[in-house]
This record gives C-alpha cells, sequence and structure tokens, in this order.
C-alpha cells in the first residue's frame, strides 16, 4: 500500500481515547500521555487515527467535538483510571450508542461494579515490559473488534437484550432472564471479601438455579434437544462473561519486553 493510500486509510477510520488529562505536568497528564503512546503502538497496523480531546485541532465547541467523536468514532479506548467523571460520561454516551469500545486502567486501582462486566484490560508502565504487555494486550482487543464477526456488548446492550427477553410473549424468553437474574445478583458479590461460609452459599445458591432451570425447562414441554440447547445458551452466557474478564488478565501478563 503507498503512504498516500496508507494516510488516506488512517484518516478515515478514528480511535478516541476517553479519560483523565489533568495539566501539564501532573499525575493524570503523565498517565494519559503513557496511555496515548501504549494505544497508538497497540493501533499503528490498523492504521487508524488517534484523538484525544486535548489535541483536537479543529476549532469550534470542544464539549460538542468531544461527544461527536465519542458517538461516531470507529472505536474508543476508554481509560478508566482515576474514576474520572467526565470520562464515566463520556462512556455513557458511547455505551448508549452501542459501538465498539475496549476499556483500561492503571493496574493498581478498581474500577466500579457497574462496568466490571466489560472486559477490561489492565495496564502498566513502570517498567518496559509492563509497556509491551499492555500493547499486546491492546492490540489484541483491537484485532477482535475489527474482526468481521465482532459483536458490541456493553451495559447498555445487556440491558436492552435483558428487557426484550423479561418483556418477550415467550415463556422460555422469560425463564432465561430470570435465570440471568439471578445469576447476576450471586456474580456481583464481592468474593474476595466474603467468609468462606458465604462463598459455599453463594455457589450453593448457584447449584440451585441451574436445578431450577432444569425443572423449569421441563415445565415447558420442550423436546429435550431444545431444553439441552437452552440450558447450555444460559451456562455459556454466564462462563463467557466470566472468562472474558479472566483473559483480560491473562493477557496482560504475558512474558515479553517493549516492542
Amino acid at each position: 500500500m503507498s503512504d498516500q493510500k496508507k494516510a488516506s486509510s488512517k484518516e478515515s477510520r478514528k480511535c478516541f481515547l476517553v479519560g483523565p488529562i489533568g495539566e501539564d505536568g501532573s499525575e493524570n497528564r503523565i498517565h494519559a500521555d503513557w496511555v496515548a503512546h501504549i494505544v497508538e503502538r497497540a493501533l499503528d497496523s490498523h492504521q487508524i487515527e488517534i484523538i484525544r480531546a486535548d489535541r483536537i485541532p479543529s476549532p469550534g465547541q470542544i464539549t460538542a467535538q468531544i461527544i461527536d467523536h465519542v458517538m461516531n468514532a470507529e472505536l474508543v479506548v476508554a481509560d478508566l483510571t482515576f474514576l474520572n467523571a467526565n470520562a464515566f460520561y463520556e462512556l455513557g454516551i458511547r455505551h448508549a450508542v452501542q459501538k465498539p469500545t475496549i476499556h483500561v486502567f492503571r493496574n493498581d486501582q478498581s474500577i466500579p461494579f457497574d462496568v466490571a462486566d466489560s472486559r477490561a484490560i489492565p495496564i502498566s508502565y513502570s517498567h518496559p515490559s509492563d509497556v509491551g504487555k499492555a500493547v499486546r494486550a491492546i492490540k489484541s482487543a483491537a484485532d477482535n473488534v475489527f474482526s468481521a464477526d465482532h459483536k458490541v456488548w456493553s451495559p447498555v446492550t445487556g440491558a436492552i437484550a435483558f428487557g426484550s427477553l423479561s418483556h418477550s410473549d415467550e415463556d422460555k424468553d422469560r425463564l432465561l432472564a430470570q435465570l440471568v437474574d439471578r445469576v447476576d445478583r450471586i456474580e456481583h458479590r464481592d468474593m474476595e471479601r466474603i467468609s468462606s461460609e458465604q462463598k459455599v452459599k453463594a455457589l450453593a445458591d448457584l447449584g440451585r438455579e441451574v436445578s431450577n432451570l432444569y425443572r423449569g425447562a421441563e415445565t415447558l414441554d420442550w423436546k429435550e434437544s431444545d431444553r439441552n440447547s437452552y440450558i447450555s445458551s444460559v451456562l455459556n452466557h454466564h462462563v463467557l462473561r466470566k472468562s472474558g474478564r479472566s483473559n483480560a488478565t491473562d493477557s496482560s501478563e504475558d512474558d515479553g519486553g517493549e516492542q
């Protein structure tokens, strides 16, 4: 591909960086510059323009420009570090328009439960090898986002899907919604802080939900193959969400230095 075609391709696709920026020399700015550096390297092969709010060259109202990028960029990388209020406001807009988003956060911080179900990539820049890990993790996520079969998921799309199931005329859809709701309530308990007895109870609760699912499916007089397929879809939903969070952590812990 010629340099001119590469430039044209890069101009046609944009990645907007959402996150804390801060004043020159501040901890927030140093962090934001590291994130921008990591994202630029991670997305280099995708020929996409990286845009941050303080680097928008066009004149005009900055808030309107930011919202336009949040809504229309082909990709948003949302940095949840420092729990910046503006970042979460912009992330909420992005989730509402249901477009691809990669969530990242500095690995010495935690993120709110509202977005904990979304795969978030922990990053660090304390050592060159940490930078290399972050680059590879974000590149892997971007490769997935730009693949032909990628489907966007966010708390908003999940809520819309759950609402559709809950209000469906089909008994099996409403049963699925009930099970997902019950599993979610078990998932969102703080498993790190509760006692061993409470953990056992939570797992027992989940086991009972699966048993109830079998009994509930039987009352609908489905064929055995349909019932098994339905139960499998529910359990896969639970397992995939769990593995999504695990994979994000695993991908950041691979050995290797900065590339």
